[in-house]
C-alpha cells in the first residue's frame, strides 16, 4: 500500500482519485481501502492508503494558479463552462462550524451545547458548502447532507429551502429569483420535492437537473453565505423537536429531554435520527426492554443508568447493519462524536428550544 497525504485544495475523494489514478471514478476503491463513504469528511494532512497499479500514474502535483482578479463578477473563469453539464462531485466543503462561529455576529444565539452538537454532526456529515452528487441520493448538501431523495422518494433538502424562504426575507428573494419552488410530501411534511419551471422533480431523471454545474455552484455559493449558514444551523436544531423535545407513549408520556439529558446522549440519538429517523424510538424502546427499564418512570435517572441505555442503544443500532463495512462506518461515527468533547454529565445538554 502507498500513502497519499491530503493537500489543501483537494475537493474530495473523486478529486484525489483523479490525481492518483487519472480516473476520478476510482474514488470507490479509495473509499474501500480507507473505510470511507461518499459522505466521509477528509481533512488536510489525512493519510489515505491506496494500491498503485501499472496503469496508475504518479499523483499529479498540486499547482496553485495566481489570482489575477478577485472581482466576483469576473466572467473569465466561467465563460467556457457549460452550466448544463452534469457534475459528478463529492465535495466535503471548506466552510465549517468553527469558521461560522468566528464570523457570525451573534454567536450567543446558540448555547454551548448546541454549538457542540452542530460541530459533532457536521464533523461526520460535512461542511456548510459540502455537496455530493455521486450516490443514489442524487444531490446532498450542507452540514447534515440533506438530500433531494432517491428515485421517486422525497427528501429533506427541499424542506430546508422552504424553511429559509419562510424565515429570511433576503434569502427568500434570492431563492425566488432562481425559480425554486417546494412541494411537501402529503403524508410527511418533513420531506418534499423541488419545483423548477413548474415541474415537480419527483423522479431520478427529473432530479438530475440539480447535478448540473449551475446548481452545484449555486449551492456552493449558498454554503459560504453567513445568513444561509445560520438558517442551516436553525433548521438542523429544529430537528430536535421531532424526537427529543417530544412526548413518547413508551416513556409514559415523558419527553426524551426529561430522560436522556447529557450532551453525548443527545448527539448519539441525533446522529441516528439523521440516517434513520423512524428507527430512533424503536431502538430506544428495545434498549429499555432489554435493560428491564420500560416499566419504570425514567424521569431523573442517574448518569450511570443513562450511560447503560445509550450503550445498549448503540449496540442494537449497530447490530442492524449487515456487513462488516457498514458496522465499521457506524463505529467510526460514534468515535467521531466521542472525539468532540461532548459532556456525559446529567443535564449538560442545554438548548434554546427548551
Amino acid at each position: 500500500m502507498k500513502i497519499y497525504i491530503v493537500k489543501n485544495g483537494d475537493k474530495g475523494l473523486y478529486d484525489i482519485a483523479r490525481k492518483i489514478f487519472g480516473d476520478g471514478k476510482k474514488w470507490k476503491d479509495l473509499a474501500k481501502w480507507n473505510n470511507l463513504t461518499s459522505r466521509s469528511v477528509i481533512r488536510v494532512g489525512q493519510r489515505l492508503k491506496y494500491e498503485e497499479t501499472k496503469h496508475s500514474p504518479s499523483p499529479r502535483p498540486v499547482v496553485t494558479k495566481p489570482v489575477l482578479n478577485n472581482h466576483p463578477n469576473n466572467p473569465a473563469s466561467t465563460k467556457n463552462l457549460d452550466n448544463n453539464e452534469i457534475i459528478k462531485e463529492s465535495y466535503t466543503g471548506r466552510y465549517r462550524i468553527d469558521w461560522f462561529k468566528d464570523n457570525f455576529k451573534y454567536p450567543q444565539r446558540f448555547t454551548s451545547s448546541e454549538w457542540k452538537l452542530l460541530d459533532a454532526i457536521s464533523f461526520i456529515e460535512g461542511a456548510f458548502d459540502a455537496i455530493n452528487t455521486w450516490d443514489n441520493a442524487i444531490f446532498s448538501f450542507g452540514i447534515l447532507q440533506w438530500t433531494v431523495g432517491s428515485g421517486k422518494w422525497p427528501g429533506e433538502l427541499p424542506v430546508l429551502i422552504k424553511f429559509i424562504k419562510e424565515n429570511n426575507s433576503r434569502l427568500a428573494k434570492k431563492i425566488q429569483s432562481l425559480g425554486i419552488g417546494v412541494k411537501l410530501h402529503p403524508r410527511d411534511p418533513n420531506s418534499g420535492y423541488f419545483i423548477l419551471n413548474r415541474a415537480v422533480l419527483d423522479t431520478s431523471e427529473k432530479k438530475k437537473v440539480l447535478q448540473t454545474r449551475k446548481w452545484v455552484n449555486q449551492f456552493k455559493d449558498f454554503g459560504k453565505n453567513l445568513d444561509f449558514c445560520y438558517m442551516e444551523c436553525l433548521f438542523a436544531l429544529e430537528r430536535l423537536k421531532r424526537f427529543y423535545f417530544k412526548r413518547h407513549v413508551f416513556l409514559k408520556n415523558l419527553m426524551l429531554s426529561e430522560v436522556l439529558t447529557s450532551e453525548y446522549s443527545v448527539a448519539i440519538l441525533y446522529e441516528a435520527h439523521v440516517h434513520r429517523p423512524s428507527n430512533v424510538t424503536k431502538i430506544l424502546k428495545q434498549a429499555l426492554m432489554n435493560l428491564n427499564l420500560l416499566k419504570y418512570n425514567l424521569r431523573g435517572i442517574d448518569a450511570r443508568t443513562e450511560a447503560r441505555i445509550i450503550q445498549e442503544f448503540i449496540r442494537i443500532k449497530h447490530s442492524h447493519y449487515k456487513t462488516d463495512f457498514e458496522k465499521k462506518i457506524a463505529a467510526t461515527r460514534v468515535r467521531k462524536i466521542s472525539s468532540r468533547k461532548m459532556s456525559r454529565k446529567k443535564d449538560s445538554f442545554v438548548s434554546i428550544l427548551r
